[in-house]
């Protein structure tokens, strides 16, 4: 027998959120920014980085380096 109720896709959607909300809290942060790190992270001498953190920090351009050693 229909009782009448028709599942909307409210459901579905709040059910995705709560699983991948649940699924970031796992990621791990980036002790700079804070962010959480979705793709690649670095641990260099005990600190977890993200990729924009890393070359911020540790990231040099060619022309610097050039500069320092050639000129």
């Amino acid at each position: 027998m229909f009782d009448g109720y028709v599942p909307d896709n409210y459901d579905a959607f709040a059910a995705y959120d709560a699983a991948r909300a649940a699924e970031e809290e796992l990621l791990p942060t980036c002790d700079i920014c804070g962010e959480r790190i979705r793709e690649k992270m670095y641990r260099i001498n005990g600190e977890t980085l993200c990729e924009e953190c890393l070359d911020w920090k540790y990231g040099e351009s060619v022309e610097d380096y050039m500069n320092d050693n050639f000129y």
